[in-house]
């Protein structure tokens, strides 16, 4: 009897530390499109409900797992940064920016980042956009950036 509930004790623990192994090598792919996404991005092109909007030299800068931004009449001055989790798993890929809780979609083609998500905020107020587009009357932002090569300044 003693031996059964051993073999059982042993065959459980496996079996959740296979599962943890196997949780760590999915999220491999996760911070390689984090890493991907290193740098500073100025937005080329921002609707939001439908609309066309001046993007107003809005910049993006990811750093590790956090996302900057700011806009020309900033002074310069970044923000702090806002924590962010990526799930290149599902397609669209997904994101979370978590100072607001907004969920949102992306695709990163080269040097052009493509963001959609919605600003209701994700506490059950807004749901994540499944394709990249802002219709009329919506709180969903869509937005595209394209990778500065020269360091915006400080």
């Amino acid at each position: 009897m003693n031996t059964r509930i051993l073999i059982a004790a042993i065959a459980v623990t496996m079996f959740f530390l296979s599962e943890q192994v196997h949780a760590q090598e999915v999220g491999e792919p996760e911070q390689a499109e984090v890493t991907e996404l290193e740098g500073t991005w100025e937005a080329v092109s921002c609707v939001l409900g439908g609309e066309q909007r001046d993007s107003g030299g809005l910049v993006w800068r990811f750093e590790g797992n956090k996302r900057y931004w700011r806009k020309n009449d900033d002074n310069g001055n970044w923000p702090s940064g806002e924590p962010f989790t990526l799930d290149s798993t599902p397609m669209p890929a997904e994101f979370e920016f978590h100072l607001y809780d907004w969920l949102g979609i992306y695709e990163l083609d080269d040097d052009m980042l493509t963001v959609c998500y919605n600003l209701s905020g994700g506490r059950g107020l807004g749901a994540r956009p499944d394709v990249f587009e802002s219709l009329e009357g919506s709180s969903t932002m869509l937005i595209v950036l394209r990778r500065v090569t020269e360091e915006v300044d400080e």
